[in-house]
């Protein structure tokens, strides 16, 4: 067989911006999602479930600047757990995995993106801790980069945020996944691209 052509193609650059985050609503037993769009284009989402019920893919159109929630009753399904992936475009993924009515419950990490530094445009995580008791959170690298995994204790009722330049070193690339020491259910995975507005490479 040819072997494959060494090295990475240039990509165009894109004219969306995906996002994706969850919730919980613990009195009613679901999960919130809500898909968001900076981009100047509509995009379009598919969520599916990975464990706990076999109904869906649900899938979504998301206006430019605009954003899109839906719910899952994890309660009803998986009896408080849930395990839940949102893709969209170029290779844009969110996995929301938990047990409500453990730990993680009290856990949270959201994505956001930060343009303010021309040039170096990164991919935010802000880890989030309702509960009574700090929480130890850890994010690992899954590609693009060798280093971390990096760890941050979050007291009872705070929010750490951190930040990776993913514009200046994995040429807009992540795949980033959070997890929490008191409670092995809880995941959250964050992969995609930073869209700047500039010609890139493939990931």
């Amino acid at each position: 067989m040819p072997a494959q052509e060494a090295g990475v193609k240039a990509a165009r650059a894109l004219p969306y911006q995906p996002n994706g985050t969850s919730s919980l609503d613990q009195g009613n037993g679901i999960v919130w999602i809500t898909m968001s769009n900076a981009g100047s284009q509509a995009i379009h989402h598919s969520i599916h479930a990975n464990n706990y019920r076999i109904d869906g893919p649900w899938q979504y159109d998301v206006p430019a600047g605009g954003s899109v929630k839906d719910y899952f009753h994890a309660q009803l399904y998986g009896g408080g757990k849930y395990d839940l992936s949102l893709y969209g475009p170029n290779g844009f993924l969110r996995r929301f995995v938990g047990d409500m009515n453990s730990a993680g419950s009290k856990a949270e990490v959201v994505s956001s993106y930060d343009f303010s530094n021309p040039g170096a445009a990164r991919i935010v995580l802000t880890m989030t801790n309702t509960g009574s008791s700090p929480m130890t959170f850890t994010v690992r690298t899954n590609a693009y980069r060798s280093d971390g995994p990096w760890t941050y204790t979050v007291p009872a009722g705070g929010t750490v945020s951190d930040y990776w330049n993913v514009q200046l070193y994995t040429h807009g690339w992540y795949d980033l996944t959070a997890t929490v020491s008191a409670d092995t259910a809880f995941l959250r995975r964050f992969v995609g691209h930073v869209e700047t507005g500039q010609d890139s490479v493939t990931g």
